[in-house]
């Protein structure tokens, strides 16, 4: 199984919780695709350089959730480039979408209806993807709908 691991990577503590989910995707033996190693990251281009690249950003995006089975989400800062790689995957009819939290969100109702599983924190997540690997239900990492 091949996740796409959708979430923000603007600054210092959004990128070692990627490590973390990284290095837990490793160690389960999942593969992964994760945006934030593509090499292109907008946030340190210019602005002229940017629009030069973000189409091909978001091509390249569209085509990793094309190919991924599955989402991991981290919903902490209400990014919405994840929220709209989630819908896209939902949209996709990929039926792993799973999110996490490191600081005990819930999941809005509209998302809630495509997340087969909420973490809250990076034990949950570890058990969640656990059971995932073994091929047995999440249905007790329960998603509620916040908003």
């Amino acid at each position: 199984m091949i996740f796409y691991v959708a979430a923000p990577f603007f600054n210092v503590p959004q990128n070692e919780t990627l490590t973390h989910i990284e290095a837990l995707l490793t160690s389960l033996n999942f593969a992964y695709i994760s945006p934030r190693k593509s090499g292109l990251i907008l946030k340190d281009m210019t602005p002229e350089h940017r629009k030069v690249v973000a189409p091909a950003v978001y091509r390249k995006n569209v085509n990793d959730l094309k190919i991924a089975d599955g989402v991991v989400a981290v919903i902490d800062d209400f990014d919405p480039g994840t929220i709209w790689e989630m819908g896209f995957a939902a949209a996709l009819e990929k039926h792993h979408i799973y999110t996490y939290t490191g600081r005990g969100y819930g999941v809005n109702v509209m998302l809630a209806g495509c997340v087969r599983g909420h973490a809250k924190g990076m034990p949950q997540l570890r058990e969640m993807l656990n059971a995932v690997k073994n091929g047995t239900t999440t249905d007790h990492f329960t998603v509620d709908a916040a908003t």
